[in-house]
């Protein structure tokens, strides 16, 4: 009778960390790909953002040309990225537009659906 010799059914460690690091390696780049198409994806969000953005500050400086700007809602402004906000000591707020050739000047005052009413001067304006 001849003498089976079985051959050991276990990897050696070596083996086994080396396997576990191939693995890893495919798992790493497909986090990788899905990191980098999501940063690009959010990099074209931001594009269409500013340009919608700006397109609302236009429409926005139109319609305060048109209706004054006493007649601006804060609802209104709540999307404006073109306002330059100031609080001074006694805690008057003061809203500015950016470029707001044609906007009238002086005292706005903001009623927000709390009751409160928000008076804005623009700068170099008396109250």
């Amino acid at each position: 009778m001849s003498k089976i010799v079985e051959f050991p059914t276990h990897r050696l460690p070596s083996q086994v960390i080396r396997k576990d690091l191939d693995e890893l390696k495919e798992a790493l780049k497909s986090c990788y790909e899905n990191v980098e198409e999501a940063y690009d994806t959010i990099q074209k969000m931001e594009e269409d953002l500013l340009e919608v953005e700006s397109i609302y500050n236009e429409k926005l400086l139109q319609l305060a040309e048109l209706v004054g700007a006493a007649n601006i809602t804060v609802q209104d402004l709540e999307f404006a990225t073109n306002l330059t906000v100031s609080c001074d000591s006694t805690g008057l707020m003061t809203f500015q537009f950016n470029d707001s050739e044609g906007v009238e000047s002086g005292s706005w005052v903001f009623t927000p659906e709390g009751g409160e009413n928000i008076v804005f001067i623009p700068e170099g304006e008396d109250e």
